[in-house]
């Protein structure tokens, strides 16, 4: 899977599970070492925001199409690395409704990206409930659903479209029309910008 949350994660991609994340076998092969193990954005250090990243890991071009009819026309993000410790969850109000991943930040030293990583992911948050379209390097549009939570600075994801998963749980931080899923498990935030209702 790709994606914390969805990172919830997410918010995939926290927004990845929570939602949790996987390789992505459409991705292009790296120019250097990267900081992930896996592919999920994390409502994902264990939980990814990006559920809905592991939403057809086969690469299956129709892999969730069923999971959210939302349209994934946020911008394509090319991530950055900042020299500095991985912030900690701050917690907050995550604003309901429509979402887009505006950045992705991979945090410590000495971490190489590779040149072709993307993202792009839409969410939608509401009533308990997320929904997540996501792409990554370009690869095949993925698509997610389930249940979520948020209790102090911690979000917890249950994926429940296309498949059920086990619950996951990420940090988050929320600040009027933004909230971002801390990825601990890659070193990475994923931030986000409410679009809509």
């Amino acid at each position: 899977m790709d994606n914390p949350f969805l990172l919830l994660v997410v918010f995939s991609t926290v927004l990845t599970a929570p939602l949790g994340c996987s390789s992505d076998p459409q991705s292009a092969p790296d120019a250097g070492p990267t900081p992930t193990t896996g592919d999920a954005a994390t409502l994902d250090g264990g939980a990814s925001v990006d559920a809905a990243s592991d939403a057809g890991s086969d690469g299956s071009a129709d892999a969730a199409p069923a999971c959210t009819d939302l349209s994934n026309d946020g911008a394509v993000v090319r991530p950055t690395v900042v020299d500095a410790p991985l912030p900690t969850g701050t917690g907050g109000v995550v604003p309901p409704g429509r979402s887009t991943l505006v950045a992705v930040r991979y945090y410590g030293g000495g971490i190489v990206i590779s040149p072709t990583e993307t993202w792009q992911e839409a969410a939608r948050f509401e009533g308990g409930r997320f929904a997540i379209v996501f792409r990554r390097n370009g690869g095949v549009e993925q698509r997610t659903a389930g249940d979520l939570t948020f209790s102090g600075t911690k979000v917890t994801t249950t994926a429940t479209c296309p498949t059920a998963d086990i619950p996951r749980d990420a940090q988050y931080g929320a600040s009027g029309d933004t909230f971002w899923v801390i990825d601990a498990k890659d070193a990475r935030v994923l931030e986000f910008q409410r679009t809509g209702p």
